[in-house]
């Protein structure tokens, strides 16, 4: 399927639900020579399966460069960014150029700051090997980590092309599915109740559980979103880096618990009535993901990192009611500190 995307005023050519070889097979990636030389940059398995088959009916007049990124969390770090930057210069990449990205979610953070601050790239081609992937591109917003993992930069950065065929998973390993499948309910409790209602029985009932049957909904989901939740979340997940006992959580561990965090204060705040200790238990069960938090991370600590972090903002998203969100007054330390030792109390009953 294929549609033009629209997002911060910016738009893009989605295409989903279809198989990359096949539109490989059709020369749809022809486009690309339209350009003075093609930048791939993607992981080590997508360089394996895909290299020959994107190189060997390229004209002889056309250039290109495939760059493999790590197989690791610092993928979007700012050295990554640096190390891309000095290979465009190595390799004389010319100006007028066009980024071919495949990958993750990291992998679209990384390209997508590379588009806008390269002064060689013109155009911009992101192939998503997960959902996450996906869904953080529709979003139009790419950024990078600093060493201490905080982020550095921030930019619009929608790609004029984005092409997404569910069976690239395979490339990926078994963890991005967890990191897929909260993403989808993160997104959904905040922006599309429906949604959410109609996912949770069909991961609950189904063995093997694929996203083509919601991607329309998750498409004009965040097509239609008005606030930009990414940057809220991601520098309330923030707080963690601050503390020294955070090296006990991952990444992902680190946004999945703020998120949920963040989540018990919007249902505390605005007494909406949703069984939060179940639905711990659901993610816990179906999606196999670690969610307490360290006992050597102090709950006053946390909570007051959480707050120094919102501060630095004017106004904090709330969960208005399930799939609706609004901005809404910075917390209190008080009632921050409640809400992570509720969180804690919660978490530890599920476990028994």
């Amino acid at each position: 399927m294929k549609k033009t995307m629209s997002k911060k005023n910016q738009s893009c050519e989605l295409i989903y639900l279809e198989s990359l070889n096949r539109l490989i097979a059709q020369n749809h990636f022809s486009y690309l020579e339209n350009n003075s030389s093609i930048l791939f940059i993607s992981t080590q398995k997508f360089y394996e399966y895909y290299y020959e088959k994107f190189t060997r009916d390229l004209k002889e007049t056309i250039t290109y460069h495939w760059y493999i990124c790590p197989n690791n969390d610092g993928i979007n770090y700012t050295k990554s960014f640096q190390k891309i930057l000095q290979y465009i210069e190595e390799m004389k990449i010319p100006e007028n150029a066009v980024i071919f990205a495949a990958g993750n979610d990291k992998i679209f953070h990384l390209a997508g700051q590379i588009k806008n601050n390269s002064p060689f790239i013109s155009n911009f081609t992101y192939v998503p090997t997960t959902l996450k992937g996906l869904m953080t591109s529709l979003t139009g917003i790419s950024y990078l980590l600093n060493d201490k993992l905080t982020i550095s930069m921030e930019q619009k950065s929608l790609p004029e092309t984005i092409v997404y065929d569910t069976m690239l998973n395979e490339l990926e390993d078994n963890q991005t599915w967890s990191e897929d499948f909260f993403e989808l309910i993160k997104f959904s409790l905040m922006l599309d109740n429906e949604l959410f209602k109609t996912i949770v029985p069909y991961i609950s009932k189904e063995k093997d559980v694929l996203w083509s049957p919601f991607l329309d909904a998750i498409i004009e989901m965040i097509e239609e979103a008005e606030i930009e939740i990414n940057f809220y979340l991601t520098n309330l997940s923030k707080s963690f880096y601050q503390l020294h006992e955070s090296h006990y959580l991952t990444g992902e561990e680190k946004e999945n618990i703020s998120f949920l965090i963040f989540l018990l204060w919007s249902l505390k705040k605005n007494s909406l009535s949703f069984d939060f200790e179940a639905f711990i238990h659901w993610l816990v069960k179906y999606g196999g993901f670690h969610l307490e938090l360290p006992i050597q991370m102090n709950t006053y600590d946390l909570a007051e990192c959480m707050v120094k972090e919102m501060n630095r903002l004017t106004q904090m998203i709330i969960i208005q009611d399930i799939g609706k969100v609004s901005l809404s007054e910075i917390p209190t330390l008080e009632e921050m500190y409640h809400v992570v030792e509720s969180y804690r109390t919660i978490k530890s009953k599920s476990r028994d």
